[in-house]
């Protein structure tokens, strides 16, 4: 449940992006000289709606997986 809380988490705090990850992001300036508007392209990962999927996939994948090494107490012991 954490992993899949801490995905969604910080999808949202980054924006929320509904698309792919980015690893560049375009910021618009201002040419001093010319005056025209420049797109100036910066390195920064930017999470896409793949981030709360995979936590969703991978924490459940985690809880499905409790399922099969589970203890199972014998039938002929009497539980208390």
């Amino acid at each position: 449940m954490l992993l899949i809380l801490a995905s969604v988490l910080w999808w949202s705090v980054s924006g929320a992006r509904i698309g792919w990850w980015q690893t560049r992001v375009g910021v618009e300036r201002t040419d001093e000289v010319t005056g025209l508007s420049v797109i100036e392209w910066r390195e920064r990962f930017v999470p896409g709606l793949e981030t709360p999927f995979l936590g969703l996939l991978l924490g459940g994948s985690v809880y499905a997986s409790t399922f099969l090494f589970r203890r199972r107490i014998p039938s002929n012991q009497k539980t208390t």
